[in-house]
């Protein structure tokens, strides 16, 4: 969980704390479910949830390059994955655009044509691109320079 702590900058006002949520009294989880009727993502709502200091993860206010880190982390880009195991995105729709559905399709119609298929390569398309932003935004980070405009990190003007 990311928390406000502070009201400083935007980033460095930011706490994470990992919270067991199967333990803890007043977490909810709900699956979100997709159009094609799959689950994958759930909805956490905290109400009126306790989170002791131990559970911190670093210090207070660095929540901001904790997260960044997890999900680099978790979408593959810390280690150089992130590929699909050595396979590019228009490899996997080229497959997918000349492959049954399985070996005992009745139809022996490709793959492609199947909207569970189309949907998965959708996402994973999402992935990738979100992917690049993030490594992106976050090496910049790193190097101290401001987003440019290719990386569409730019903060909002209001």
């Amino acid at each position: 969980m990311v928390t406000r702590t502070s009201n400083d900058h935007k980033y460095n006002g930011l706490t994470y704390f990992i919270v067991p949520i199967a333990d803890t009294k007043g977490v909810t989880v709900r699956p979100l479910i997709k159009i094609t009727g799959e689950t994958g993502f759930n909805e956490v709502l905290f109400e009126d949830v306790v989170v002791p200091d131990k559970i911190r993860v670093d210090e207070i206010g660095k929540g901001w390059t904790v997260a960044m880190t997890t999900l680099l982390y978790e979408r593959g880009a810390a280690e150089g994955a992130g590929s699909g195991g050595g396979i590019s995105l228009d490899e996997r729709i080229a497959r997918a655009r000349s492959a049954s559905r399985s070996a005992a399709s009745a139809t022996g119609k490709p793959a492609w044509e199947d909207a569970i298929i189309r949907d998965r390569v959708a996402q994973l398309a999402i992935r990738v691109e979100g992917m690049r932003q993030v490594h992106r935004a976050h090496a910049r980070r790193v190097a101290d320079r401001p987003p440019d405009a290719a990386c569409r990190c730019r903060p909002r003007s209001r």
